[in-house]
């Protein structure tokens, strides 16, 4: 007879230990999620930080006039600039004149002149009519064995000294042609004699003639109806005609039913400029009222943001800005928005639009100067052909 067999310890019903090896796995596990974490935290906290910096560097271009292409080759500096740079940049725009004229050496055209010399040059004169004009600091473009440059004006003495960069050829002869700007005027072709040829690429001369170049600005007296609308990016309403649609509250009837957005608030300023007093918040209420209450907010703000729009009557325009009178004061949605645009059909039928800034002209009220910062080529082509067709004259913005 075969013997009853021996029960064996019921092992899985006891709880292991724990042990040193599971703690440090534990500790181990916490710490990767917490670093993965910050890191996290830290990338969207510099990704955050370089949009801002740019921004503030793009909103002092704005505010210098730069436009067009400039626009766009700066975009590509600020976005290949790290993040260091940035910083310095915010911290005072003079820290971005060497590093933006290493980068327009690097792209050496009319374009990069007109940049630098808004972005990075203070105290042009408005015009350029010889060595006295001429700032040090300032640059010029030259062509040399059928390559283009852009020389440095080092020192302002008894005579203009510049430099050329390493790469390009010594001056073969006594003179040279250049290409310079004044953002007030536009550009000039200037020539430079040549006295002194100095080490290191180093010249000494005098500008003995100047000339206006060929984007000599014009502009025409041309009565034009159009729109000025808020560029708002976050939306894309800024390339659309269509209308927000209505509220289905019982105040629809009314042109701002609903809560208004910050800068249709802006209208609401008392006598003296200020905000007008706020309205008490929302907080909900209790039970089915509450529920109903956070029922309308939800659907208010899956509606599509307000478009903010004034008729304007053109007075004259240029390749560069237009004159403006409109029925509103329109200065105070500036704090909300910084970019507008211009809307209107030119005589031929052309559709014209630019998205650039507006500020007040001194000569009556209500009158503004738009100046064009982002412009179709097309469309600028079209402007200007009907510019010269409508008896231009030299551009005078006043």
């Amino acid at each position: 007879m075969i013997g009853a067999l021996p029960l064996l310890p019921l092992d899985i019903l006891v709880w292991p230990e724990a042990g040193t090896t599971s703690f440090i796995g534990l500790f181990l596990f916490i710490a990767a999620l917490l670093v993965t974490f910050i890191l996290f935290r830290v990338s969207a906290y510099r990704k955050k930080r370089r949009a801002e910096n740019i921004d503030i560097v793009m909103h002092h271009a704005y505010d210098r006039h730069v436009a067009g292409k400039e626009i766009q080759r700066l975009k590509v500096f600020l976005n290949q600039a790290p993040d260091k740079e940035l910083e310095s940049f915010r911290q005072s725009f003079g820290h971005m004149r060497k590093p933006l004229l290493v980068y327009v050496r690097e792209h050496p055209d009319k374009d990069s002149v007109r940049l630098y010399q808004k972005m990075a040059v203070d105290g042009l004169g408005s015009t350029m009519d010889g060595d006295a004009d001429v700032h040090r600091g300032e640059i010029g473009l030259t062509e040399l064995d059928g390559k283009k440059y852009l020389f440095l004006i080092t020192d302002i003495g008894e005579q203009l000294e510049f430099v050329l960069p390493h790469s390009a050829p010594r001056i073969q002869g006594d003179m040279i042609r250049a290409y310079m700007y004044r953002p007030q005027s536009g550009g000039y072709r200037v020539t430079i004699t040549i006295d002194r040829k100095l080490s290191g690429g180093h010249y000494a001369g005098d500008i003995t003639s100047v000339e206006e170049a060929e984007d000599r600005h014009r502009m025409a007296f041309m009565e034009l109806e159009g729109r000025i609308r808020a560029f708002i990016p976050e939306t894309g309403l800024e390339l659309q005609d269509k209308k927000p649609p209505e509220s289905k509250s019982k105040d629809s009837s009314k042109p701002n039913a609903g809560r208004p957005t910050a800068a249709r608030a802006a209208m609401d300023l008392d006598s003296a400029g200020e905000a007008a007093k706020p309205g008490m918040p929302h907080r909900g209420r209790p039970g089915q009222a509450g529920k109903a209450a956070e029922a309308a907010d939800s659907t208010e703000k899956k509606q599509e943001r307000e478009i903010i729009e004034f008729p304007v009557s053109i007075e004259k325009i240029s390749d560069r800005a237009a004159a403006f009178e409109t029925g509103h004061d329109i200065m105070s949605y500036t704090r909300f928005h910084h970019l507008w645009e211009l809307r209107l059909t030119l005589f031929d039928g052309t559709d014209f639009m630019s998205r650039g800034i507006f500020s007040p002209l001194p000569q009556g009220s209500r009158r503004y100067l738009f100046r064009f910062q982002e412009t179709d080529p097309a469309m600028l082509a079209a402007l200007k052909r009907e510019i010269e067709n409508n008896q231009p004259f030299p551009e005078r913005m006043n």
